[in-house]
């Protein structure tokens, strides 16, 4: 049924998953495996990308009814949120930027990054728009005040460079293991994205269009995809969600959009549109299902 539209392929998939989707028992772990289906399918940054996983869904659905609907959400579960969650974490544990060094008032590594980052977003965090710490001293040591906005929103918190999604044309998963889960994870968000992510990334995790400022409150919420942005329609500009935890929303009302400047204004390249929608759209299936809420506790960081 290649005619088929994307609009009724999607309607054809989720009406497969009706027992999955109302069924009072999720997995054994406590994820919701019909909603992981469905939010794959719903939240696919692109339309390739919502017609291969629907037309998946139809597939099993057919070939193996329910159970094989459940086997196929426990390898996404597993072979794709799992691993991109974790190692999208290591890479910020790794960056040389840790809290205990930070507490310690010790300015972080003062790499090429971080200063165009931090040139980039004026010395603020680029999700929630608070002054750095760091360069709040700086502003001090010149005998000058910080300025007016920094002061109204009453905080001052260490912002480090803090990368989008983990995955670049240069990893290592790339080699020829065909068992290699980092391999498979890539695999399986190539096609859901509908695009090849690690070619969009580049070379490197750590390049300005894949990163950004960010307060180390709230960077662990974003790295593990607890905390996300969601495109405004205006360009370069974004609203930062988190279902249930971001730190210093507890400080206001409502989050104001941020707004990174274009590279004409800065000389230095904004964030990539493509990989904030595809790392939201992610956060999006990892809230739904309940995901991340497992991942904690797989990972001994529930309380």
């Amino acid at each position: 049924m290649d005619s088929e539209s994307t609009d009724d392929l999607v309607l054809r998939a989720k009406r497969k998953l009706h027992t999955l989707l109302f069924s009072l028992d999720p997995n054994e772990n406590g994820v919701c495996f019909g909603k992981l289906l469905s939010q794959l399918i719903s939240d696919a940054p692109t339309d390739s990308g919502k017609r291969c996983i629907a037309r998946r869904v139809i597939d099993v659905a057919e070939a193996e009814g329910d159970s094989g609907l459940a086997n196929l959400a426990a390898s996404f579960l597993n072979d794709l949120l799992f691993p991109i969650i974790s190692l999208s974490d290591t890479i910020a544990r790794s960056g040389g930027h840790d809290h205990r060094a930070l507490l310690e008032w010790e300015p972080p590594p003062q790499t090429k990054l971080y200063k165009a980052l931090k040139k980039r977003e004026g010395g603020k965090c680029g999700l929630i728009g608070y002054l750095d710490r760091y360069v709040h001293l700086e502003i001090k040591r010149q005998g000058k005040k910080a300025p007016a906005w920094a002061l109204e929103k009453g905080m001052m918190i260490p912002c480090v460079p803090t990368h989008i999604l983990p995955i670049c044309s240069s990893n290592p998963a790339n080699d020829q293991d065909p068992n290699d889960p980092t391999k498979r994870m890539r695999d399986l968000l190539n096609s859901w994205a509908g695009i090849d992510v690690a070619q969009l990334v580049g070379p490197t995790v750590h390049a300005p269009h894949n990163s950004m400022f960010m307060n180390m409150d709230d960077r662990d919420g974003f790295t593990t995809f607890i905390t996300w942005l969601e495109a405004t329609g205006s360009e370069n500009e974004y609203v930062p969600l988190s279902p249930w935890r971001l730190s210093t929303f507890y400080y206001m009302k409502s989050p104001p959009p941020t707004r990174f400047p274009t590279k004409e204004e800065s000389g230095i390249d904004p964030p990539d549109p493509t990989l904030l929608k595809i790392h939201a759209a992610l956060s999006r299936v990892i809230n739904a299902c309940k995901a991340d809420r497992v991942y904690e506790k797989k990972d001994g960081r529930a309380g």
